[in-house]
């Protein structure tokens, strides 16, 4: 007691009055504001002691709520150096720790012992079993595309009706309160009179009807998600899982039950204390009052800042400041710290002009004054400097910290924030290129890793060829180019043709076989050389040994079998990076052990897992951290709160990064959920970019760039405009010279698009393929969007599965043809019936049900149930007779060029024909498809200096198909036929009315010289084996795998 009497009184001394009352105000309520650098963690460590000394209290009978582990550390270690061990008997917990506590202490009462914590795969899981149990007409419903889309959303609603104690029924009342207002809502009514599309004049004052039907339909779809709550809870309940937001609900549950529970723990803690108060959730909220409520005026102190409240998407809200305030306000002793010991005034200053716009604050009267000596009166206020580009931006802030570290500045005092991780890429590779240190962590999800990818890779194709022989070649294809193997690539693109060809001669061929039959024939001699079949009878080989231990060896067996077998390993340690990727192995390994422990998994089942997860964007994590020694700081804005700094960079600060909230990951609330006014979003914002400014000493630099490095042009934020403003700065514009950016051009090479490399292409090889070469609409467009997927899919035609979309399409286009066949197969020209139809539908999807998830073939066969009758009887009256289907036309010339192509449909009237062709997705999705190129569009977007989209410079695929289809049947040599028009008839009906479209095209000369044009362009280059670059499109799986080659 005599080191904390002595201890206590040194730091005592050095309080200033605001925080000597907070300290010394022991008893009833209070209520601390402390703005940033202020003290706060010395006046909790300290009141505490001031507590042991004061009164008879115990350290057990002291409880300390904190925000975050990391908070808790920081508290006991603050309270060591006063109270020394001592400081392990005060309970210092984070919510959900000190819930975790109350259920152990209570295992009985709360019957938890079975339960085990919910993982983030469980709760996908969890979901898309309630999804798939949505009956085909509810609102959430979805039969084509992604049906499990609504998952994030329906889990973030979970999380946020758990973090705020909502009810299913709290949460439709207040829905149905705010849909009852809409009608007389100004921001439903028309601005001024407008004309619709059906001609329908609305006057000013008018109710926008279709507005207002759009909001209603989002706020049932709020209300269904919402009545879903209940079925998550019981499945959780089932399956004996729970999460930690379910640890704050079932105590809070248990305090309202059980009197006698509450008081165990409202006798035990006499003192109760709450740090970063404005983070608390409601259901946290209410858990402490409960807590509180043994006495009139409690010994509760919270401490916390309005205005740096930055976690609302974490279920964070101001409005428990303010309940707190109205709770407790008789007794209430509010203590508003201003003084800040971090910051130099000038800084201070910028910050609270910019935060003063926030109308969600408590109070005004907040100017925080500087009072470190040190740094107080520095003349630098907040420097706001623009840059032409990201690149210029980029060299400028290194340049910078390049001069601060050869003036003698310590690295770890440099702190560069931003708002998101992508934002520090190019900054953290140019400054490591020039030797300096840096320092970031971040977490790195090992399933997006290169080497597990590959390793993922390989596993898959074990699985998919021990279920079905010879269903994974794609798969096989692609992990033959890895350096394992020692194939040539250029030896596996003359096998991927040689079977393709085999099959299309009806002669079953496949790659397992193949392999292990290279050099066996003579006749492979010219087009293998020896040392190629050498190379790929040994892959056959191995492949073959890997296949029997897979069906073999247990699931850790083959994952250590398959690294050392194949060099995976070996590779691995030998690569600059080996601890990383030892790193990366181990972790999988550690996953693969804990899941086996929970349960027996097979390769399939760990592969589903991982899929899984991968789909649902749930990272396999491990931190990775580039440090090297003491080096330059590198953190986003939320991660840098708590600390300091002599030299902040605020990089980046443009409108699109800054000035909007953290994305709403779930659905619109009405905005009389929240309390807080309006523009809530904009302030949080505001709130974020406050606290990253005030981690600054002594010198603030805020930049931007004014266009990326597409030269799209990019704004400033409004936070800059604001500090600019109000005097809180002043706006520099920067354009830094060629010399400048030339090192930063070799250091830091810009991404290129993927270029096929030389060894996977061969001149004589490809003039074989192209020998009989024809051209159809398919290969052109599939070469106008990537020459590189046009090369392995088109040339060297690599197996590839249908989709469960193709595979949908197939079976309609099946469904349509047979309605056809069997009309003119009937004597009397009937057509079949609506049912006939279906069925043929239903015939054709489950003879390919293999392309389809159990959920997904359940959804699509409902969906073209449902929809096929209606599309029949909208156009069975007006189908032709006399229309050919599925009309094949070959041996094309156009200008010499041989063109092919296979059309659904043609309707006559003498000579003159209408191509039709039947569309099935979603007929909104199409419009942008249905375009002619934009001249106007190409050149506003050069003017602005964007890059056009494809559709406006080249037009749209289903347009370009409409004039193809045009040239196709004008060049048919043994008929005169001329197409009139071309209809594209959409098999699926409009969302919102439900009605079946159709477009029609009639196609002009022009359009015909425009598309011929193409033609002959990509026909050219095609000739000219003009392959090597790709799209560079992250989606695109060619342009992936040519990446990955060159990195292997």
């Amino acid at each position: 007691m005599n080191r904390l009497t002595t201890d206590f009184k040194a730091v005592y001394q050095r309080l200033n009055q605001a925080q000597r009352k907070a300290v010394d105000t022991l008893e009833g309520p209070v209520l601390v504001i402390a703005g940033p650098g202020t003290g706060k963690t010395e006046i909790l460590a300290a009141r505490i002691a001031n507590i042991l000394l004061s009164t008879d209290a115990t350290p057990e009978s002291i409880l300390c709520l904190t925000y975050t582990d990391a908070g808790t550390v920081a508290m006991r270690n603050r309270l060591l150096q006063f109270i020394g061990p001592n400081a392990y008997r005060v309970d210092i917990f984070t919510f959900h720790a000190f819930c975790n506590l109350v259920i152990q202490e209570n295992a009985d009462y709360f019957g938890l012992r079975s339960l085990t914590t919910i993982s983030e795969l469980e709760q996908f899981r969890f979901v898309r079993e309630i999804i798939d149990a949505f009956p085909h007409e509810h609102p959430l419903t979805r039969s084509t595309g992604d049906i499990h889309f609504e998952s994030d959303r329906l889990l973030a609603l979970y999380e946020i009706m758990k973090k705020e104690d909502w009810s299913a029924d709290w949460l439709a009342a207040r829905v149905d309160a705010y849909a009852a207002t809409l009608p007389d809502n100004p921001d439903f009514l028309y601005k001024r009179q407008t004309r619709a599309s059906d001609g329908t004049v609305y006057k000013k004052g008018d109710l926008n009807e279709r507005k207002l039907r759009e909001e209603l339909r989002k706020l049932e779809q709020l209300k269904a998600a919402a009545r879903s709550f209940d079925d998550y809870q019981q499945l959780l309940k089932e399956r004996g899982r729970y999460d930690f937001a379910d640890m704050i609900l079932w105590c809070s549950a248990a305090f309202k039950q059980n009197a006698d529970l509450l008081a165990t723990y409202q006798e035990r803690y006499l003192y109760l204390l709450v740090d970063e108060f404005q983070d608390t959730s409601g259901s946290q909220f209410e858990l402490l009052m409960q807590l509180a409520d043994y006495w009139d005026a409690p010994n509760l102190f919270v401490v916390g800042d309005d205005d740096q409240s930055i976690f609302r998407f974490q279920g964070a809200s101001v409005e428990n400041i303010r309940r707190f305030v109205e709770r407790y306000r008789p007794s209430l002793t509010t203590v508003t710290l201003t003084d800040n010991h971090r910051s130099s005034q000038l800084i201070l200053d910028g910050a609270g002009a910019l935060i003063g716009r926030n109308q969600e604050r408590l109070s005004d009267e907040k100017q925080l004054i500087a009072m470190n000596p040190e740094v107080a009166a520095l003349p630098e206020p907040p420097q706001l400097e623009g840059y032409a580009t990201l690149a210029h931006e980029t060299v400028a802030i290194a340049n910078r910290i390049g001069a601060l570290l050869d003036a003698g500045v310590l690295p770890e005092q440099i702190a560069v924030i931003y708002r998101n991780h992508s934002q520090s890429e190019e900054i953290i590779r140019y400054l490591t290129a020039r030797g300096v240190a840096v320092q970031t962590r971040r977490r790195a999800d090992i399933l997006q890793e290169p080497l597990i990818l590959k390793l993922m890779n390989v596993l898959r194709y074990l699985a998919t060829e021990l279920e079905r022989p010879h269903s994974g070649e794609r798969l096989l294809f692609e992990i033959l180019h890895e350096p394992w193997f020692g194939v040539p690539p250029l030896a596996l693109a003359r096998l991927s043709v040689e079977i393709a060809r085999q099959r299309t001669e009806k002669r079953p061929s496949y790659w397992r076989e193949q392999l292990p039959l290279r050099g066996m024939d003579k006749g492979q001699q010219a087009l293998f050389p020896a040392s190629d079949d050498l190379h790929l009878r040994q892959a056959g080989e191995t492949i073959e040994e890997l296949l029997r231990d897979a069906a073999t060896m247990t699931l850790q067996e083959l994952l250590h079998h398959v690294i050392t077998r194949l060099g995976i390993l070996a590779q691995a340690l030998s690569a600059h990076e080996r601890v990383w990727h030892l790193e990366l192995l181990n972790t999988l390994f550690d996953f693969v052990r804990e899941e086996t422990a929970k349960q027996p998994l097979s390769l399939p089942e760990l592969l589903a897992m991982l899929a899984d997860m991968q789909r649902q964007g749930i990272s396999l994590a491990v931190e990775k951290l580039s440090y090297t020694g003491a080096g330059v700081n590198f953190l986003t804005a939320h991660g840098s709160k708590g600390l300091q700094f002599d030299h902040v960079f605020m990089l980046g600060c443009t409108r699109g990064v800054w000035d909007s909230a953290s994305r709403n990951r779930t659905y619109s609330m009405p905005p009389t959920i929240w309390s807080g006014p309006a523009g809530s979003e904009e302030e949080e914002s505001r709130r974020l970019f406050y606290v990253a400014m005030t981690r600054a000493r002594k010198q603030l630099v805020i930049s931007w760039p004014e266009r990326d490095n597409k030269e799209k042009e990019l704004e400033k934020s409004r936070f800059v405009a604001e500090l600019a403003e109000s005097g809180g700065g002043s706006i520099r514009q920067h354009v830094l010279s060629d010399d400048e950016l030339l090192a930063f051009g070799n250091a830091v090479l810009q991404a290129l698009p993927a270029r096929l490399p030389a060894e996977l292409i061969d001149d004589a090889f490809v003039d074989s393929l192209l020998q009989k070469y024809s051209l159809s609409v398919t290969h052109l467009n599939s070469y106008l969007r990537c020459p590189l997927s046009f090369y392995f899919n088109t040339l060297l035609r690599v197996p590839a599965p249908m989709s469960s979309a193709l595979t949908f399409g197939s079976a309609v286009h099946h469904a349509l043809e047979q309605l056809f066949r069997k009309m003119k197969a009937d004597p009397a020209g009937r057509f079949p019936t609506a049912d006939v139809f279906v069925e043929d539908f239903r015939w054709f999807m489950r003879r390919h049900e293999e392309g389809f998830t159990p959920a997904e073939f359940r959804r699509r066969l409902e969906y073209g149930e449902t929809i096929l009758p209606g599309f029949y009887a909208a156009h069975h009256a007006g189908w032709k007779r006399d229309a050919l289907v599925e009309y094949p036309f070959r041996n094309i010339l156009m200008d010499g060029i041989p063109l092919n192509g296979k059309l659904d449909m043609l309707e006559f009237s003498g000579n003159h024909v209408t191509v039709v062709d039947y569309k099935t997705g979603n007929p909104q999705n199409a419009r942008k498809k249905l375009n002619p190129p934009d001249p106007e569009k190409v050149a506003k977007a050069l003017a602005e200096g964007r890059e056009p989209h494809d559709d406006d410079r080249l037009g749209g695929d289903y347009w370009r198909q409409a004039v193809f289809y045009r040239i196709l049947v004008e060049h048919e040599p043994r008929r005169s036929w001329v197409m009139t028009s071309a209809r594209f008839e959409f098999v699926e009906p409009e969302k919102e009315s439900g009605e079946f479209r159709s477009a029609r095209f009639e196609v002009s000369d022009d359009e015909v010289a425009q598309v011929r044009q193409q033609v002959k362009e990509v026909y050219a280059k095609i000739q000219a084996k003009q392959f090597h670059n790709g799209c560079g499109k992250p989606e695109c799986e060619w342009c992936s795998f040519v990446k990955r080659f060159e990195g292997r």
